[in-house]
């Protein structure tokens, strides 16, 4: 009896196990109340709602903002079946009715190896032609072309593009176009003809301009390897008849330690040499996070590099940022720092910036926001279609409130709202 119930209880705990993994949650909305300070500041409440109908494919997301000017703007997104935005219309609440009239339109449309985007403005409550955008494939090219549509008329063809691509898909050739208003043909402007090893490895690229009814070399890049420097390409300009080097970008990478070098240098033509004039370092730990950047700039006058600018990063045993700071002259200590802390489930409970008081010799905070959790609702659970939560870092939880202070002053709170989700 003892074993049966001991598999009954395991069997109960797998399941409720699975029921929460497989639970999903949706963010409903987020309020934000925000608080007018010495430094100025609106004070006010905003909310932004967002409501998915999977039945119709469309998404609806309402703006509402309260504050001494109020308004309400309601955005419509319609998907195809294949997941596609379709269309796009965004309405403003009247105050005089509340009514929603007319605000901005796009539309998307698809066919084989074609895409077409038109927008819209509004006027008098009337859906009006702004721009249209064609994309579409004919034969080994592909053609964009933008039409605008003056003073409301039918579409009047404005700029074009073609691509021309090789076996692996990619472009060899790219040409821009222009048509003035009246005009019945496409005049030329600009040709770019890249250059391949086994169609894959970008060895070159040659730009050139229309001039006297034929294409004209202007300028053109070059890549390579050298066992020196690493991997490089080489900018230069046409002068006469003679290719004029002119800049020479280098970037060259080890693993041990895990490094990259960027070098720029600039063609001394007087001397026939290159001169160094910027050299980057970025520097990264085991995991491959990056734990360093050093930028340098060439002095002149001292006949060498002189450094502009060092970034650090501190991390945890987990691989959470700690600390971020960044010198930008070290004779002046001027710099500033970034420092984040976290909740025993790696959740960032804190994020704070700092500069540095050189008088005082102390850290002054700037700003700090602080996040709370629900720690029933895991992060990677969460839907969210219209990506309204704006959150730039990753958490185990759901986040529930952000407060944000600027010099120990609260200026705003945002919280979250969730509803769960019925299984589809």
């Amino acid at each position: 009896m003892y074993e049966l119930m001991k598999i009954y209880l395991l069997l109960l705990t797998l399941c409720s196990t699975f029921l929460l993994q497989a639970q999903r949650m949706h963010l409903d909305s987020l309020q934000t109340q925000l608080w007018a300070t010495d430094e100025g500041g609106i004070e006010g409440v905003y909310i932004n709602k967002q409501h998915y109908d999977e039945a119709k494919r469309t998404l609806i997301k309402e703006n509402t903002v309260m504050t001494m000017n109020p308004y309400i703007r309601k955005s419509v997104f319609k998907y195809d079946k294949d997941g596609r935005n379709i269309l796009y219309e965004t309405y403003d609440r009247r105050k005089s009715d509340e009514k929603w009239e007319k605000y901005q339109k796009e539309t998307y449309e698809f066919g084989k190896d074609k895409k077409t985007t038109s927008v819209y403005t509004s006027f008098k409550n009337k859906w009006v032609k702004e721009r249209k955008e064609e994309l579409y494939k004919k034969g080994n090219y592909y053609y964009y072309i933008v039409y605008n549509c003056p003073e409301g008329s039918r579409w009047q063809p404005n700029s074009k593009e073609t691509y021309l691509e090789n076996e692996k898909g990619n472009k060899i050739e790219r040409i821009t176009y222009n048509r003035a208003q009246k005009a019945k043909d496409w005049q030329p402007e600009e040709k770019i003809t890249t250059i391949y090893k086994n169609d894959t490895i970008v060895q070159g690229e040659v730009k050139a301009l229309w001039e006297n009814g034929k294409w004209t070399d202007n300028a053109k890049y070059e890549y390579g390897k050298d066992s020196i420097v690493g991997d490089y390409s080489v900018y230069y300009e046409l002068l006469g008849e003679k290719w004029q080097p002119k800049e020479r970008n280098c970037q060259k990478m080890s693993i041990s330690p895990k490094k990259i070098t960027s070098l720029k240098q600039r063609w001394n033509e007087k001397e026939q040499k290159w001169d160094d004039f910027f050299l980057a370092e970025e520097k990264y730990n085991e995991n491959y996070r990056i734990e360093s950047y050093i930028k340098r700039q060439w002095n002149t006058n001292k006949g060498g590099f002189e450094q502009v600018e060092a970034q650090n990063y501190k991390y945890d045993e987990d691989g959470n940022l700690l600390e971020h700071a960044i010198t930008y002259n070290e004779e002046t200590k001027e710099k500033v720092k970034a420092t984040y802390q976290y909740d025993n489930e790696g959740n960032r409970t804190i994020a704070a910036t700092y500069e540095y008081n050189a008088k005082a010799d102390k850290w002054d905070e700037v700003d700090r926001t602080v996040y709370t959790y629900d720690t029933a609702i895991e992060r990677k659970s969460v839907v969210d279609e219209g990506g309204i939560a704006m959150l730039d870092f990753s958490s185990k939880n759901a986040v529930l409130t952000t407060t944000y202070y600027r010099k120990n002053k609260k200026q705003y709170e945002v919280r979250y709202f969730y509803s769960t989700m019925k299984n589809r």
